[in-house]
């Protein structure tokens, strides 16, 4: 016998069977005889036994249309259309419970048409039992039909347990007796504390294992009242209908194991276009705060990123759960030197780990001055970036032992995905920073400079808004270099420019480096006068600054000459304004520099 007929021995058993069911006059063996028969035909169409039937019954006859089957379309429609509907939620432990238990219904109506089809070949029993595995090698009850109102809900065939408890000792096998002489209360599925009638005692008991692959997977019993109530080809009837219990009932579980598979690694798809999708910091961040507490069921998530400017600290960017909000924006110190805290070693190891918290005290999670919480009894770290750790996810729950290793896996999975997004915009910014910054100081470089000023004349004239443009430099700034070194001015320039900007208002004002040592800053809605006031303000803090050299025992101080030019007053065109403005300034170092003028 090839491979391909051994192939053939289920779909025929299932065929066999199924016409053999159709006979019996009960519709839920109808029902069950359209199922084997369907599956049964299904596995000659899946091997390819009616090719050639196939070939010859869609062939088209001369003059007829050649007709598509869409019925692969329609599925493929179908699958994309499931696709698109799966969320995050797919990855949740409700969501796997939920299926499993809709599988369990499933299975509880297959075993309901094997029992109706076992009752119908044995009209003289008094209880079929289908049993499958329990814990230590023991058989629960799953499903059962009785005459009996006796029958224990609960039983437990345990091995080493009167008869049956053997057969499962020695390894299980087809089983037929047909004259059983023990008391009802040694098969343990029987109530134990009843005392049965003559009438009530079992005679004769047949059972066979349900099996797939040859591993047993569970058993299906049959017993009577009545000796002698079974023969030798009921005992064959029923393995078959164990084996096919064992095929129908494990295939249903493993298409849900497979489907909530295909589900999580849908899930995860459709997160990761999210990610990619809208490329910015917080949509990403926002994401991760909203998905994984429907993948990990916690009762507090926190997630920490370390912050850029700084690498021995980091910051809690979102929080969700009970005493979240107390986290959010906490900043913590990392490294050797912070005090011992659970995120600070996971983020030193780039280290995932879970367990307990200690029963005996608090343990900080984040730093010593943390609100703290002690409602939490265990937790879980799982860090994130591209090469190195650049975050860190905390997961907190209410209950002990409740993350695994594979609540890692899923978070790493998601940790992944968030910081290859990350990194992209990370390169993102720093492309937009290279074309619109200054590499030295990190002001606006000159060229973005002309496009600002651009948008606010054009939104000032609209709205007959004044506006005022400065331009400075620092006095006798080649005198400095030359006396101190092109790295030490390089300090002066830096420190300068991070003056200017902080003097000014965030994102109303701008800041630009306008060429070596000359600056320009953009004062929005101000008239001379006030500008005035204000760049006098910045000059005296110039003045005040001190900027030692690299050998610590030079203090060097600085000035700054600035010009000034106002819109509509003295130009309104830009470039109109840029040259009153330097006239002012050349008017300010020429009245001795360390000054204001205006044009």
């Amino acid at each position: 016998m090839n491979r391909f007929h051994r192939k053939l021995i289920t779909p025929i058993v299932l065929i066999v069977l199924g016409v053999f069911i159709l006979f019996i006059d009960s519709i839920a063996a109808k029902i069950l005889s359209g199922l084997f028969l369907g599956v049964g035909l299904g596995g000659f169409l899946g091997m390819g036994a009616f090719k050639k039937i196939k070939r010859n019954f869609t062939a088209p006859s001369s003059g007829a249309k050649k007709y598509e089957n869409l019925l692969p379309q329609n599925a493929e429609a179908d699958v994309v259309q499931e696709a698109s509907a799966v969320q995050a939620e797919a990855l949740g432990a409700a969501h796997r419970k939920k299926q499993w238990r809709k599988t369990e219904d499933g299975v509880d109506k297959i075993l309901d048409m094997f029992i109706t089809s076992v009752e119908s070949r044995f009209s003289n029993f008094n209880t079929i039992a289908i049993f499958f595995p329990a814990k230590d090698e023991s058989y629960m009850l799953r499903k059962f039909r009785s005459k009996s109102e006796f029958v224990n809900k609960n039983a437990l065939l345990k091995p080493r347990h009167g008869i049956l408890g053997s057969l499962i000792t020695e390894g299980l096998r087809p089983f037929y007796e047909p004259n059983f002489t023990n008391q009802n209360a040694t098969l343990y599925y029987y109530d134990d504390g009843r005392r049965f009638k003559p009438e009530e005692l079992i005679h004769s008991i047949m059972l066979s294992p349900v099996k797939t692959d040859n591993v047993t997977r569970g058993i299906l019993l049959v017993d009577s009242t009545q000796a002698n109530a079974f023969s030798a080809e009921d005992q064959e009837f029923l393995t078959n209908a164990a084996n096919l219990i064992g095929i129908t009932v494990y295939e249903t579980y493993l298409n849900t194991g497979r489907s909530l598979d295909y589900h999580r690694l849908v899930a995860m798809n459709n997160i990761e276009k999210e990610f990619w999708t809208n490329l910015e910091f917080d949509a990403v961040m926002d994401k991760m705060r909203d998905i994984i507490p429907y993948a990990i069921p916690c009762d507090r998530l926190t997630i920490s990123l370390k912050n850029e400017n700084e690498k021995n600290s980091a910051a809690v960017v979102r929080a969700y759960g009970q005493n979240s909000e107390e986290l959010l924006n906490l900043n913590f110190p990392l490294g050797e030197n912070a005090e011992k805290s659970i995120v600070n070693m996971a983020y030193s190891k780039n280290l995932s780990f879970y367990r307990n918290f200690s029963a005996d005290q608090y343990e900080i999670r984040y730093c010593e001055e943390e609100p703290r919480c002690n409602e939490f009894a265990s937790f879980l770290a799982v860090p994130f970036g591209v090469d190195m750790c650049k975050g860190m996810m905390f997961i907190e729950s209410a209950k002990s032992d409740v993350f695994t290793d594979s609540n890692i896996d899923l978070l790493s999975h998601i940790g992944t995905s968030a910081g290859l997004a990350l990194e992209k915009i990370f390169i993102l910014h720093q492309a937009n920073a290279l074309a619109t910054h200054d590499g030295l100081t990190g002001l606006f470089n000159h060229r973005h400079f002309q496009i600002i000023l651009e948008k606010k004349l054009s939104a000032c004239t609209r709205y007959n808004d004044p506006l005022s443009l400065v331009l400075c430099d620092i006095d006798f700034f080649k005198k400095l270099n030359d006396t101190y070194g092109h790295p030490f001015g390089d300090v002066v320039l830096k420190g300068v420019a991070a003056k200017l900007e902080s003097s000014i208002r965030m994102d109303i004002d701008a800041a630009a480096r306008y060429g070596g040592e000359e600056f320009v800053l953009i004062l929005d809605k101000m008239n001379a006068e006030t500008a005035h006031d204000t760049v006098d303000r910045i000059r005296e803090a110039i003045e005040a600054m001190v900027f030692k050299t690299a050998d610590g025992r030079t203090e060097v101080n600085v000035t700054m000459s600035f010009g000034i030019a106002t819109f509509p007053k003295h130009g309104k065109k830009p470039p109109e304004l840029i040259n009153n403005a330097d006239k002012a300034l050349y008017d300010a170092k020429k009245a001795g520099r360390n000054r204001v003028v205006v044009y």
